[in-house]
């Protein structure tokens, strides 16, 4: 490029710079005097209170910035009516944008802004308050606002109208939003309005809902309702009081069934956040409820063990009876230690049983026989460890009676003695021996009777077999085998058939047991031809009323008594029909032999 190049490049550029600083110095001239006079009209109408002119004067003359001018305080007051201006401007474009959108809560939130903007105005110039009403009214706020809040509250009681003609009451949103409509839209007072509005939606919603929905939905959807009132700072006691009337007509008529009632109760207490304090329904439920354990008691005072546990049972749908249950159950073996075969076998049912407690290195035992063929026993150790015993009996047998003994054997060996019918002798006589793990049968023999001399000395009355046709035949038990041991020597003619060993074909069973003919029936055998104390007599003779009687015969049940005192231990029972041989009389009692000792009665 040449020199002049260069310098006419130079010059032009220079030429550009001029005219554009002469054209911004010709528009800051330009804005300057139309600022000016811009501010001076605002401020000439701001004087003459003519405030929304002189405000569109001056917000005019600030899109220039050109310059500061004019009165400082006018201008102060016209910056703050600016501001009041662009407030509710924005307020009405939100109202506008809620109202298209159809959005309540946009709305609200406008009303809010709008509210909090006009309680502001409290500390406010006068031309200040009076430029904000001038704009509200000219953008309509207020009209606007009242026209869609009136909108709104017309589609809220539509909706109510809709759920009660449908029976739907789902979608209950329109009652947070009435809540939340502002006071200003309730010509007659927002809670005298609300109150008599709800109030009538819900006794129709209760009524129709009580009439065609189960207890647990009219409780779970009113317990619902209480809840939108609460969370909206909403009294309803018309629905509390609705909800408790329903819930006593209910739980009153209900208190005979117990588990519908426990089951509706646990239901109401499941809504106790929306009753009073004092729920009566509450009260009802606590006063059942104690009624019913009361009940339960009374029961295991009348031994009515059955009804008790049926009754915990039920109870424990509404709280845990566990250690309840655990207690009756031993109360209940206390009392019948039967119940330890029934609860071991549920579905059996045992007849011949012999059962009580404290004996034989148990705390309970009980022995007897289901389906007709099969032997059980049971015993609760001292340990409380309970352990089970069975065995098959032959077929065909028919049990007469069943006893449980330790002198039969030697070594205190507990057996079950089993006494059946006989198709050559009276009785067929059975022992099984209980053994740690099992029922081992020891003898078997047919005989017309069975006595016991000392353990393991067995004296049977015409067996089948060796002894045949004998009184008194001997034989000895040892290691679970019987063997005849010779015909005894002949006994002195007036010692009768009085031994003092254990008569086992009458009605007693051992010492303490309690023997039973059918499931569980506390009672001795039908069998009256003898009895535990010793050999049946006549008992056509009557006792000598001047001298100890040989025999007597029982009239009525009597204890056996370990001596001749009311306060000592009963070790037994005798049976009415028994005849008894007399070993001796002290001060009105009467020794007898008793399962192989000597037992004393007082008829």
């Amino acid at each position: 490029m040449s020199f002049y190049q260069k310098t006419t490049l130079v010059r032009n550029i220079l030429l550009i710079a001029f005219a554009l600083a002469f054209l911004a110095v010709g528009w800051k001239l330009f804005a300057s005097a139309r600022e000016v006079s811009l501010i001076q009209e605002a401020e000439a109408l701001y004087k003459q209170n003519k405030l929304e002119q002189a405000v569109e004067r001056f917000s005019s003359a600030q899109a220039y910035d050109a310059i500061t001018y004019g009165d400082p305080g006018v201008r102060e007051a016209l910056v703050a009516l600016d501001q009041i201006h662009n407030q509710l401007a924005d307020i009405d474009a939100r109202l506008s944008q809620a109202h298209e959108a159809k959005d309540y809560k946009a709305l609200l939130e406008t009303h809010r802004s709008y509210s909090d903007l006009k309680a502001s105005f409290g500390q406010k110039t006068p031309a200040q308050k009076a430029y904000f009403q001038q704009i509200s009214t000219r953008l309509s706020i207020e009209k606007d606002m009242q026209s869609e809040f009136s909108r709104y509250r017309a589609q809220f009681e539509a909706q109510m109208a809709a759920n009660l003609k449908k029976g739907s009451y789902q979608d209950e949103s329109f009652i947070p939003d009435l809540i939340a409509m502002p006071d200003d839209y309730f010509e007659g007072g927002k809670q005298k309005e609300l109150t008599a509005l709800f109030k009538n939606y819900d006794r129709k919603k209760f009524r129709d809902q009580k009439e065609n929905q189960s207890f647990a939905t009219v409780v779970a959807n009113t317990a619902k309702s209480l809840r939108l009132y609460q969370e909206n700072h909403f009294d309803a006691p018309w629905l509390v009081d609705a909800l408790e009337q329903y819930g006593l007509q209910t739980l009153s008529r209900e208190s005979a069934n117990i588990e519908a009632f426990i089951n509706d109760a646990k239901l109401y207490e499941q809504i106790k956040d929306v009753l009073p304090n004092a729920s009566d329904v509450l009260a009802l439920i606590d006063r059942k409820i104690d009624g019913f354990f009361t009940k339960a008691e009374q029961y295991v005072k009348g031994n009515a063990f059955d009804k008790a546990i049926e009754l915990y049972q039920a109870l424990g749908a509404y709280k845990s009876t566990a250690s309840y249950l655990t207690q009756l159950q031993e109360r209940w073996l206390d009392h019948d230690p039967l119940q330890l075969l029934q609860k071991q076998y549920p579905d059996k049912t045992f007849s011949d049983v012999v059962s009580g407690k404290d004996r034989f290195g148990a705390q309970l035992y009980a022995a007897g026989v289901a389906d007709g063929n099969q032997l059980y026993y049971a015993a609760k150790l001292a340990d409380g460890d309970v352990r089970f015993w069975d065995a098959a009996l032959d077929d065909g047998t028919r049990v007469k009676k069943l006893s449980l003994s330790d002198s039969i054997a030697e070594g205190n060996q507990l057996v079950l003695l089993v006494e059946s019918a006989s198709p050559n002798r009276k009785s067929t006589y059975t022992g099984y021996a209980v053994n740690p793990s099992s029922l081992k049968k020891s003898f078997q023999l047919e005989a017309d009777g069975l006595s016991v001399k000392e353990p393991g000395l067995l004296v049977f009355e015409n067996p089948v077999g060796e002894g045949e046709g004998q009184t008194e035949a001997p034989y000895q038990l040892r290691d679970d085998s019987l063997s005849y041991i010779g015909k005894p020597a002949e006994e002195p003619a007036d010692s009768g058939n009085g031994e003092s060993g254990q008569g086992t074909d009458g009605s007693g069973g051992e010492n303490g047991d309690t023997g039973t003919n059918g499931a569980g029936e506390s009672g001795g055998s039908t069998d009256n031809s003898g009895s535990n104390a010793g050999t049946p007599a006549d008992a056509s003779k009557p006792a000598d009323s001047t001298a100890t009687p040989k025999q007597l015969t029982i009239q009525q049940i009597t204890d056996v008594h370990a001596s001749p005192d009311a306060a000592s231990d009963v070790i037994g029972q005798v049976t009415a029909g028994d005849t008894l041989q007399i070993e001796e009389e002290k001060n009105g009692w009467y020794r007898i032999g008793y399962n192989g000792a000597a037992g004393w009665i007082k008829p």
